[in-house]
């Protein structure tokens, strides 16, 4: 099991992510274009989290974490990395997105990514 300090990080960014799913979710509802700012407030905030808060578990010394946990703990950890990043790109594409089939698309590939990253918290709260 993670540390209390290790949970509490990815508990923190795992209520943003919710926040941000659900604005994504709010703009499908509406079947309006997506609002640019609710999402990208919510999409920043998320990044800040992330920045703040996780990007810099991965530099402590990871004597923290006990042994049997470190390799999944690290796997894990370079997921997230790698599904914020394609996160980013999926939140910018919406926001430029116009055409109904476009932002559909986008909104399930953010949707997507949003998931496997609470997905990642959960697994990782619960230990």
């Amino acid at each position: 099991m993670l540390p209390q300090l290790y949970q509490d990080q990815y508990q923190t960014f795992l209520e943003t992510l919710t926040e941000l799913k659900n604005a994504v979710t709010l703009a499908i509802r509406d079947s309006a274009p997506p609002n640019p700012t609710a999402i990208g407030q919510a999409f920043t905030q998320v990044k800040q989290v992330y920045q703040k808060n996780i990007l810099p578990l991965s530099e402590e010394k990871e004597d923290k974490i006990p042994v049997e946990e470190r390799s999944s703990w690290q796997s894990i950890q370079t997921e997230i990395n790698r599904t914020m990043r394609l996160l980013q790109t999926d939140v910018l594409f919406l926001q430029a997105a116009r055409q109904q089939a476009t932002r559909q698309e986008r909104e399930q590939g953010c949707l997507q990514k949003i998931d496997k990253l609470i997905q990642f918290c959960h697994t990782l709260i619960a230990g």
